[in-house]
């Protein structure tokens, strides 16, 4: 089970399981991912590999479509900005 990462990733993990129709699975995925700026790359690769081996292998051709399009996005890590305001402080206090 993929750790607690989002309830949304959760619920759709969930209808892996219960093997619900792949086309509900894929507009959740696409909707969570739309909305929250892309899917965790860890979460997204472990989502892939649980319908890939539930569904099928032929759908590795529907992902690569999906994320072609923009629909289907690894979340990018945010950078921590800390470290590079304290830099520039300490150049204007000398």
């Amino acid at each position: 089970m993929i750790r607690n990462r989002g309830i949304n990733v959760e619920y759709i993990e969930e209808c892996i399981f219960k093997q619900e129709p792949l086309s509900k699975i894929l507009r959740l995925m696409v909707l969570a991912s739309l909305t929250t700026n892309g899917i965790p790359a860890k979460d997204l690769e472990s989502l892939q590999n649980m319908i890939l081996q539930t569904y099928g292998f032929s759908h590795m051709v529907t992902f690569a479509s999906l994320e072609r399009l923009g629909m289907l996005v690894k979340q990018q890590p945010t950078k921590n900005m800390f470290p590079a305001i304290c830099d520039v402080r300490h150049q204007y206090e000398r």
